[in-house]
Parts: structure tokens; C-alpha cells; sequence
């Protein structure tokens, strides 16, 4: 949805790590 990239399916062995994982949001604020 934001131009030109990958696309990745991955498997997470540990679902409670996915709450740790920014959202668009957050990481465009952390590289600006």
C-alpha cells in the first residue's frame, strides 16, 4: 500500500511478541 516493496508472510513462534511491533504510525515517527 505504500509504493513499491516487498510483500512477507511470516510465522511468529511467540504471539505475545506481535504486541511489541510498531504500526505504520509509530515507525514513520521513529525515522523522521
Amino acid at each position: 500500500p505504500y509504493g513499491a516493496g516487498w510483500m512477507v508472510k511470516m510465522t511468529v513462534d511467540q504471539p505475545a511478541d506481535v504486541d511489541s511491533l510498531m504500526d505504520a504510525a509509530a515507525y514513520e515517527a521513529s525515522v523522521a
